[in-house]
């Protein structure tokens, strides 16, 4: 694996993959701020796998409540993850 910093957050990727796991923080009043998963409407090859929540790792699942600070573990190819950015950043 290969891993390296993007926009400040650690990114890997899978040798000669398609596929990048990519750590991304929810902004305070972001879209993702208080939304649940499920209704994010997330491209399809994006995956949110986990949510780290005051230190604590849970599996995400579509049900989970994301809240500001919340640093989730997503797996996804590199244009589906540029393309759901603007959902965890402040507009």
């Amino acid at each position: 694996m290969l891993r390296f910093v993007r926009g400040g957050l650690a990114v890997t990727t899978f040798l000669e993959g398609d596929v990048e796991v990519d750590e991304v923080e929810v902004a305070a009043g972001s879209p993702a701020d208080g939304s649940i998963i499920a209704e994010l409407r997330l491209p399809k090859d994006v995956l949110v796998g986990a949510v780290v929540r005051d230190g604590k790792g849970h599996i995400a699942r579509g049900r989970t409540e994301l809240r500001a600070h919340d640093r989730l573990v997503m797996f996804a190819v590199p244009k589906a993850l540029a393309a759901s950015r603007h959902v965890f950043t402040r507009p």
